[in-house]
């Protein structure tokens, strides 16, 4: 992959980002194929409780209320199954927000054709460990080459945005 960077690099801007796109798509294949690799490794150990899917958000919700969080969840478009993988980084990305997020928080999911798009708002927590959980949603994210993005709402709200490819490799 070197030589094919050293090579896009030396042809100018356009043939670059060409092959640096490549690259990033060959990584990511890559890294799905280790996820599927250990995820086949760990089926072997112990512990068979299955993973954490957009069926367990409610659950989910239900304990972060539990800690005192006032939270609202809202889904839009058609519900259907994902790749196991989807399921699992929004469920992921969910939790992170939550960790990140406490206090008042609304939850948004919307269900398109080719992707799932998640809108969490509410006040950013102080410390370093809130800015941790933001992180670890947007590496769930861009590990399945969607988008992440975070901005300050007009309420002075945190609000998250992510949008997952439904078709995601490793899914």
């Amino acid at each position: 992959m070197v030589t094919l960077a050293a090579k896009g690099a030396g042809q100018g801007p356009e043939p670059a980002r060409q092959t640096f796109a490549s690259i990033e798509q060959q990584g990511r294949e890559a890294l799905n194929g280790m996820r599927a690799l250990l995820g086949a490794l760990r089926s072997d150990e112990r512990d068979t409780t299955p993973q954490p899917t957009l069926a367990d958000l409610d659950a989910l919700v239900a304990r972060a209320r539990r800690s005192g969080s006032v939270v609202a969840l809202t889904a839009t478009g058609e519900r259907r199954a994902l790749p196991a993988g989807v399921e699992l980084a929004a469920y992921r990305i969910v939790e992170h927000a939550l960790e990140a997020l406490p206090g008042s928080v609304h939850i948004g999911l919307r269900y398109l054709t080719g992707a799932l798009e998640l809108e969490i708002r509410g006040p950013l927590a102080a410390g370093s460990g809130a800015e941790t959980a933001l992180a670890a949603a947007r590496e769930r994210v861009t590990a399945f080459g969607g988008s992440f993005s975070r901005e300050q709402g007009p309420d002075r709200a945190c609000v998250l945005r992510s949008r997952l490819p439904a078709a995601a490799a490793g899914g």
